[in-house]
């Protein structure tokens, strides 16, 4: 049975199954037996209840962008030309809602695309208790037609330069194939239909890794879709449109994109054995999602 507790007052690390939740609201700090995440506000993105750090207990690494004025987690993400924002400037978002599920805690938020007037976002963190990973649904709906130069989910930022933990970046192909290179070696675009990223230290001995069960987009207009390394790199993410020279695409009233993913946090003696381990985990998050019919 799950064990939920919120406020401030028991200070012991949570036990097996127990999500601990204290803080203000969008100022949250939630802490499983394997993470500890902090929503606390910043200098540049004031009270957006995005995700600023995460803490991995195990090996005792912070996940940071390791600047005042970003956050880990930037998407969804949009432009209509000139400089990309994202959900971490909501100021505060429209609307955003928690509640306590079978298996942990969930966060909602919703508003518009900061910088975009008529595109509508939802999006949504939910933190399990049994496993090492944040379930995340992002969406982007069109309320009226739009025109954007880009627009990216499923995008993770972490530390550039010096700061910079991961030395391998990994990926799975549509056909189950498993690509690891070192980050010197980070890849060209790679298809949207990619089945999960990850970053991966040699040298701290883990990896993150963004873990896809579904990415959307219907019929509505793409351009450039492509999954991404960049930076160091130090971030990823799957663009759905990403317009060059200062074009734009044409979004109808009505288009939505939309993205269902883990965000997995592992420990791995080695990147070869640290993308196995994801792929199990892929493997596992997709028997969960499609049962076998008897």
């Amino acid at each position: 049975m799950l064990a939920f507790m919120a406020g401030t007052a028991a200070t012991a690390p949570p036990a097996a199954g127990e999500v601990r939740v204290s803080g203000d609201e969008l100022e949250w700090k939630i802490e499983t037996p394997f993470l500890v995440a902090d929503f606390r506000r910043n200098s540049g993105t004031s009270r957006s209840g995005q995700l600023n750090t995460i803490l991995l207990k195990d090996p005792g690494v912070l996940l940071t962008r390791d600047r005042p004025t970003s956050t880990v987690h930037l998407s969804p993400n949009s432009a209509t030309g000139g400089r990309w924002a994202g959900i971490n400037r909501w100021n505060p978002p429209r609307s955003f809602r928690t509640r306590r599920t079978s298996d942990g805690f969930r966060i909602e938020r919703e508003g518009e695309m900061p910088g975009v007037p008529g595109l509508f976002v939802q999006t949504a963190y939910e933190f399990p208790a049994h496993v090492a990973a944040i379930e995340v649904e992002e969406s982007v709906r069109a309320e009226r037609e739009v025109q954007v130069s880009l627009l990216r989910l499923c995008e993770w930022s972490f530390a550039p330069g010096p700061a910079n933990p991961f030395t391998h970046v990994a990926w799975e192909d549509a056909k189950g194939n498993l690509v690891i290179r070192t980050r010197e070696n980070a890849a060209e675009p790679l298809p949207l239909d990619i089945r999960w990223q990850a970053f991966l230290s040699a040298t701290k001995r883990f990896g993150v890794a963004a873990v896809v069960e579904r990415i959307e987009s219907g019929a509505y207009p793409t351009h450039g879709a492509a999954a991404l390394f960049s930076g160091d790199p130090h971030y990823f993410y799957r663009v759905l449109v990403q317009a060059a020279g200062g074009a734009l695409v044409t979004l109808p009233a009505g288009a939505r994109y939309s993205a269902r993913y883990w965000f997995y946090l592992f420990r791995a003696p080695d990147p070869e054995r640290g993308a196995a381990a994801v792929h199990e985990f892929y493997l596992e998050r997709r028997r969960i999602a499609m049962p076998a019919v008897k």
